[in-house]
């Protein structure tokens, strides 16, 4: 895998530990310990007797520019402390280790927070699917959506042709995206292209060192997410040395002839499950599909038991300073802590299960050596859900048997792929809830400065930015899933006017809160209705919406991981009843106008009803495990309550009057 590549950027990042004989060097395995009160971080990594010292950096999750050092530490140092942190937020952090050479470094990246707010709305989601699976696969793509809206996406379905050109693929995209009518939450986020969606071509690249045999155009889904139409062209490249026909980009030929896209990046989180063309495993690529759907599905719900833990089997070592394993061992330290395993890759996930799997050794379009070959996929005793794998040639995905599909393939689990090693892909946002198409979106536009003042972006080594870096998987995976509320029942009293919900509790014993939300229709995003204690089976909503309404339940647990702690969700069950109450505008004049201010509050808050009241008003709050920690009453509009004293966290405010009501969430820093 020698490059022979003439690049373009001044890669600072391509080092050298002349003593390091292992990735593992090349990576500061970070985990972190946290506390609410007083707040802080505690980031730990392990010794190396080679450092001469540790550069801490620290920014938040939005921005990429990391800004001067927060704190630089001797060879000695095995933590840093963080006090200027706040419960409920988390933030990002980069330790860079040191060496005797200045152009020396290993690195690490930690998304680290404390008890950070569960995420109600993801976004938009554009499902486009392969129309040859619209009746086929008919009650797995309805369960599908199911499951993505209960996660908390807002999902628009396109049904597409094979032969549909990429440019009109595009066009469908850049209406979603370009949408008036969808703002904030509602704007499109993220891509899930299901089936044989026509696959963009683009480049003059061999980023596996391939030249000229592999040299030309690879499949380049970037395509679809970078949304500057006049970036894309074709009349520059006409290179025909590739060995297969598929890289021949000449010009005019529906090729495009970018290969990378720095300067204008990928607006949204791009996956792709696309199993056509894949005899090894014997079925066809609507059965293959169809298996996908229903593990993804099994996956979702917490049906599949999968211990938290990481396998790396490196069989390409420190390679002159590229380390491609050291992503699996940074990633993987911040989400399993020393559960992080140098073992057979095969052998391993044959013996016993791991959430998420690293390998990579030299390839062809359907192995790596020292890892296995596509047909060793085909077995129902591979046990691993996320892989990064990185080889010659099976990078280019769009090849038939090709070894980074066919994880997806196996029978029992394998949900999603990523090509890992040129460039570094970043995981560690998994660690506290992000689903997987955000680190997919963060590694396609990742480009690192840290020359002549600059500190931006994140570590990588070859081929940043460059048109071929995919994620293959359902783009809406996350690393916690857990068992969902099941049995949801609705029935309408008093005239219909009230909508009673009643549930079977969830079977996960470590559920705090359950989370209620209603919507017109699955075409429309959810919204709070209220918040429940663990011990609830039941609850009245006394203004529900008029005519239709489907009603969505979620549980609601507390994660602790190795960077931190985070209020996760599992997926919502949900239930439609018709509530006949009276026009909109009758059940919002029902409602109190609430006013709660400063909100996030260090103490003192104050809540002001904007109505004409009746009696006293009711005011009770109640922590995030539905536990009521607060009530008072009053006859004033205007009441101050002092929350110095209580916990930093999630609260929830409910504020009465006669049969008027309104809830407000309330975050205490």
């Amino acid at each position: 895998m020698k490059s022979k590549y003439t690049f373009l950027f001044c890669f600072f990042f391509i080092t050298s530990l002349i003593k390091a004989q292992t990735s593992q060097n090349y990576a500061v395995m970070l985990k972190a310990i946290v506390a609410t009160s007083p707040a802080s971080i505690t980031l730990k990594w392990t010794a190396d007797t080679l450092a001469t010292g540790y550069i801490i950096y620290k920014k938040n999750k939005e921005s990429i520019d990391w800004g001067a050092p927060i704190a630089a530490l001797p060879k000695t140092a095995l933590q840093y402390v963080d006090v200027n942190v706040t419960n409920t937020k988390a933030y990002e952090y980069y330790v860079r280790r040191t060496y005797t050479s200045s152009t020396q470094f290993a690195h690490g990246y930690i998304y680290a927070g404390i008890n950070l707010n569960a995420v109600e709305q993801r976004g938009k989601l554009l499902l486009l699917i392969d129309a040859n699976y619209v009746q086929a696969l008919a009650t797995e793509i309805a369960q599908l959506k199911v499951d993505l809206i209960a996660d908390g996406w807002y999902v628009k379905i396109k049904n597409i042709s094979r032969t549909s050109a990429v440019t009109d693929v595009k066009t469908i995209i850049l209406n979603e995206y370009n949408n008036a009518a969808d703002t904030g939450i509602n704007k499109l986020k993220a891509l899930y292209l299901l089936g044989k969606i026509p696959v963009p071509y683009s480049g003059d690249i061999f980023p596996d060192g391939h030249d000229p045999e592999h040299r030309g155009a690879w499949p380049a889904d970037v395509y679809y997410g970078a949304m500057d139409e006049t970036f894309w062209t074709d009349n520059t490249i006409n290179h025909d040395s590739a060995t297969d026909i598929r890289n021949h980009n000449e010009i005019g030929d529906g090729k495009f002839d970018q290969s990378y896209i720095y300067g204008t990046n990928v607006a949204i989180q791009i996956g792709r499950v696309d199993l056509t063309n894949m005899p090894q495993f014997g079925m066809s690529d609507t059965l293959l599909t169809k298996q996908y759907l229903n593990k993804a599905h099994a996956y979702k719900t917490g049906q599949m038991q999968v211990v938290r833990r990481g396998l790396i089997d490196d069989n390409f070592g420190s390679m002159g300073g590229e380390a491609f394993a050291s992503t699996g061992w940074s990633d993987f330290s911040v989400m399993f802590g020393d559960s992080v395993f140098d073992r057979d890759y095969f052998t391993s996930i044959k013996q016993g299960n791991y959430l998420f799997s690293y390998g990579c050794g030299a390839g062809n379009y359907f192995s790596a050596q020292g890892i296995g070959k596509t047909e060793h996929f085909n077995n129902d005793s591979v046990n691993t859900i996320f892989t990064m794998l990185f080889g010659s040639f099976f990078g280019d995905w769009d090849s038939p048997d090709n070894f980074l599909r066919a994880p997806l393939c196996s029978p029992k689990t394998g949900l999603a792929s990523a090509w890992s090693g040129r460039p570094y892909w970043h995981f560690h946002h998994m660690a506290l809830g992000e689903n997987i198409g955000y680190a997919a979106q963060l590694t396609q536009n990742n480009y690192s400065d840290f020359t002549n003042g600059n500190h931006f972006g994140y570590a990588y080594n070859y081929f940043p930015t460059f048109v071929h870096v995919a994620l293959m998987g359902d783009p809406s995976l996350r690393l916690h899933p857990f068992k969902p509320v099941l049995g949801l029942n609705l029935s309408t009293i008093n005239s219909n006017k009230n909508v009673v919900l009643k549930w079977s509790k969830s079977v996960d014993s470590s559920v705090i809160a359950y989370s209620i939300y209603n919507a017109h229709n699955l075409y429309e995003p959810f919204k709070l209705v209220s918040s429940v204690s663990f011990l609830d089976s039941s609850y009245t909503d006394l203004y529900p919406l008029s005519g239709k309404n489907i009603y969505m339940i979620r549980a609601i647990r507390k994660e602790q991981t190795p960077s931190g702690s985070y209020f996760n969700m599992a997926l919502g069950s949900m239930d439609s009843v018709i509530a006949i109450n009276t026009s909109l505008n009758t059940i919002q004049s029902h409602n109190l106008n609430l006013i709660m201010y400063p909100n996030p509050s260090t103490g003192l808050v104050k809540i002001f009803v904007d109505n004409q009241i009746n009696g006293n008003i009711n005011i009770e709050c109640y922590d995030f495990s539905g536990r009521l920690i607060l009530h008072k009453n009053t006859s004033s509009n205007i009441t101050e309550l002092d929350f110095s004293s209580f916990a930093k966290g999630l609260y929830v405010i409910k504020v009465k009057n006669g049969d008027k009501e309104s809830i407000k969430k309330l975050i205490l820093e």
